[in-house]
């Protein structure tokens, strides 16, 4: 007996203002809920960053916080990514923080921001007055919405990725792009 595999549940996963590189409109939007503190999410860094460039404009890649309760700092760190993101420097901030995972404390998400060349006055004034702290709530609550309970958890175009491995990621973009009609 010979079964069609089903096709997996397509999410309604936001994107709207949250921190993203590539095109707008690409045919493939992957969206990645993370955690600044969890190795897991630190050890996928490498993986997308080796494959989703091998798209170019067809990918659109999106980061949403999920900072899980067991990280004590993930949180702040979380909160301190938007405040960076304000600024126009999100993605080079989080490389700092997924390399660091170790110290994410207010002390060095401050200094970090003086690394990748933020206005600290305004930077720790965002940090220290909470600013972000009801966008992370926000993520937190729809990454509930989509049964999020670990981390990373990536959707390309709605469905969740199963297989976290360059081979995977890549896969699930190809059947991605196919369905779209993209080659």
């Amino acid at each position: 007996m010979l079964l069609t595999e089903p096709e997996p549940p397509v999410q309604e996963v936001g994107t709207t203002g949250e921190p993203a590189r590539g095109e707008l409109n690409a045919p493939v939007t992957v969206v990645e809920f993370t955690d600044f503190q969890c190795p897991a999410c630190a050890g996928m860094q490498p993986v997308l960053d080796q494959v989703l460039p091998t798209y170019g404009n067809r990918v659109r890649f999106v980061v949403r916080n999920f900072p899980l309760a067991k990280h004590v700092n993930a949180r702040k760190a979380a909160e301190a990514a938007d405040a960076a993101n304000a600024q126009g420097k999100f993605f080079e901030y989080t490389t700092i923080l997924f390399k660091r995972q170790s110290a994410l404390d207010v002390p060095s998400l401050k200094k970090y921001a003086s690394e990748v060349g933020l206005d600290r006055a305004r930077f720790d004034a965002d940090l220290d007055g909470g600013k972000y702290a009801d966008e992370v709530k926000h993520d937190l609550d729809d990454g509930a919405i989509n049964g999020i309970d670990s981390t990373p958890t990536i959707f390309i175009n709605g469905v969740k990725l199963l297989e976290l491995s360059p081979e995977g990621l890549r896969a699930a973009i190809d059947k991605a792009l196919a369905k779209a009609g993209v080659r």
